[in-house]
């Protein structure tokens, strides 16, 4: 079922997928996110109507709600620029671990990138690249939703 506070899902989802909480896949990512608990989903963009084999440059999103510290939290406040409509359209089974009575603001895509670190990413072999695309952020509840992409080159 849709949560009405977010945006709707439309990556097309094969399997189901399985939440996970590494914090370091997170860090890997996100070298100056400092994380305390994170749940988070993530798979290579796939159309309907095709294989499902990786290619080495195909891309893959990944979509996270992520408990964070004070420092991260300041961070990202100092950066906030609105109030979000809508959440981002993170996976579905990711809407629990987000409380009801959190509010959101909205970090710009390239201030996001700039505080966490982005580009220092600690990737496979170096040859992944990763950014986020969505964040937002409450900061009462230190949580941030966040939907990202990955490349490898």
């Amino acid at each position: 079922m849709q949560d009405a506070r977010f945006a709707k899902f439309t990556q097309y989802v094969p399997d189901p997928l399985t939440v996970q909480t590494s914090l370091g896949s997170v860090t890997s990512r996100m070298p100056a996110m400092g994380a305390t608990g994170v749940h988070f989903v993530g798979q290579y963009r796939v159309n309907k109507n095709e294989s499902r084999l990786p290619e080495p440059d195909r891309p893959y999103w990944f979509h996270a709600v992520i408990e964070v510290d004070q420092a991260t939290s300041r961070a990202l406040g100092d950066a906030a620029t609105t109030t979000p409509d809508l959440l981002p359209p993170i996976y579905p089974d990711l809407h629990q671990y987000v409380p009801q009575d959190c509010t959101f603001v909205t970090v710009p895509e390239s201030d996001a990138n700039r505080i966490l670190d982005t580009e220092n990413a600690d990737l496979v072999g170096g040859s992944e690249r990763f950014t986020v695309d969505e964040l937002a952020l409450s900061t009462e509840c230190n949580l941030v939703i966040m939907v990202g992409t990955g490349h490898y080159s």
